[in-house]
């Protein structure tokens, strides 16, 4: 699934996230859009996962979590 993390105001730190998600789900990839505010995630970890991993490090970050439509065009096969 792809997600998009809107960060504004308490923002997680994103190093910090970024290992914990590559520990749930080593396939997984994270990058930062241009305008620095919008966290790109591709993972298999569903919304309340990566909420779990957001709010260990400091449970008052406030993050909205937007699931993508899927991309696929199903020609791999996977």
């Amino acid at each position: 699934m792809d997600y998009h993390l809107i960060l504004a105001g308490l923002t997680p730190d994103l190093a910090s996230f970024g290992a914990a998600l590559q520990a749930a789900d080593p396939a997984a990839l994270m990058d930062i859009d241009q305008s620095g505010q919008i966290v790109r995630i591709s993972t298999s970890l569903d919304e309340r996962e990566i909420a779990v991993l957001l709010a260990k490090d400091d449970p008052a970050v406030s993050i909205v979590i937007e699931r993508q439509p899927s991309n696929c065009c199903g020609g791999c096969g996977g």
